[in-house]
C-alpha cells in the first residue's frame, strides 16, 4: 500500500467502437472491429500520484466456421493494439514504495478456438493463443505473460450409463522470464480431471482431481509470485430444486 498517494485526476472519455460481420455462406462468416481504449491505472509514479490512463487503440479480424451440422465452431482471429502511458515498473522512490513510468507498448497476435460436439456422446474445446508485446524501441516488453498458450477440455459421457459424465481439461503455457525481478518459469502443462454422476435428475454428484500429474508451477511472475497448488481433489454433492 502506498501511504503517500496523491489523487488529482479528473477526466472524462468517449471510446468508440465499432465492427462488422460478412457472411461468406451459411457456414462461414467474416468479422472486423476496431475500438478505442481508456483504461484508468492504480499504479503511481514517483512522487505518488497515480498515473494517467492508458489510451490507445485495437484492431481485430477473424472469421468463424461452422462444422458438423452446425455442432462444432471454430474461429481464427489476429488482432493488434497500440497504448500510450502503459505503466511499466521503474524503480523505488524515495519513501520506499514502487513508482512507475508510462510507456508506449504495441501487442499484436492471433487465437484459434474449435468448440463443440465431435459425437454424440464428445464434447470438445481447444485453443491457442499467440501474443508479442514491445515497447516503442521495438523492445520485447511481456515479462510477465506467456507468449503462448494452450486451452483444453473433453467431457465423455457413456452410451450405456448416460448419468455418468468423464471429463479432462487442463491448459499448457510457453516459457516466460521477468527480468526486472530476475525469475524465470519453463513452460508447463497443467492437466485436470472429473467425474459426474447424476443420480436423479435434480441430485448431482462430482468429483475432481486438479493437477494431477503434480506440476510445480508459479502462478504468476508480477511482482511477487507463488507457487500453485499441488495434485488436489475435491467431491461435491449438488441439488437444483
Amino acid at each position: 500500500v502506498n501511504s503517500g498517494v496523491n489523487i488529482d485526476n479528473n477526466e472524462s472519455e468517449i471510446s468508440p467502437y465499432i465492427g462488422a460481420t460478412y457472411g461468406i455462406t451459411e457456414d462461414i462468416n467474416l468479422y472486423a472491429s476496431y475500438s478505442d481504449i481508456y483504461q484508468p491505472q492504480e499504479q503511481y509514479d514517483y512522487e505518488g500520484y497515480f498515473l494517467d490512463p492508458t489510451k490507445g487503440i485495437n484492431f481485430e479480424a477473424g472469421v468463424k466456421t461452422q462444422w458438423l451440422d452446425d455442432n462444432l465452431l471454430a474461429t481464427f482471429a489476429v488482432f493488434s493494439a497500440e497504448q500510450d502511458n502503459f505503466a511499466t515498473f521503474a524503480g523505488i522512490n524515495a519513501d520506499g514504495n514502487y513508482y512507475y513510468k508510462g510507456t508506449s507498448i504495441k501487442s499484436k497476435g492471433y487465437e484459434f478456438e474449435v468448440v463443440g460436439r465431435l459425437s454424440d456422446n464428445l464434447n470438445a474445446v481447444f485453443g491457442y493463443t499467440g501474443i508479442a508485446i514491445e515497447d516503442g524501441e521495438g523492445e520485447d516488453t511481456n515479462e510477465w505473460i506467456p507468449k503462448n498458450v494452450i486451452n483444453f477440455s473433453l467431457d465423455y459421457t457413456f452410451p450405456q450409463m448416460a448419468e455418468l459424465t468423464f471429463g479432462l481439461g487442463g491448459k499448457w503455457q510457453s516459457k516466460i522470464e521477468n527480468k526486472t525481478y530476475a525469475v524465470k518459469q519453463d513452460s508447463y502443462i497443467l492437466v485436470n480431471a472429473f467425474a459426474r454422476w447424476h443420480i436423479t435428475e435434480q441430485l448431482n454428484v462430482q468429483a475432481n482431481i486438479n493437477n494431477i500429474t503434480d506440476e510445480k508451477y508459479i502462478n504468476s511472475l508480477y511482482n511477487i509470485g507463488y507457487y500453485g497448488a499441488p495434485v488436489n481433489g475435491t467431491i461435491s454433492l449438488s441439488y437444483s430444486f
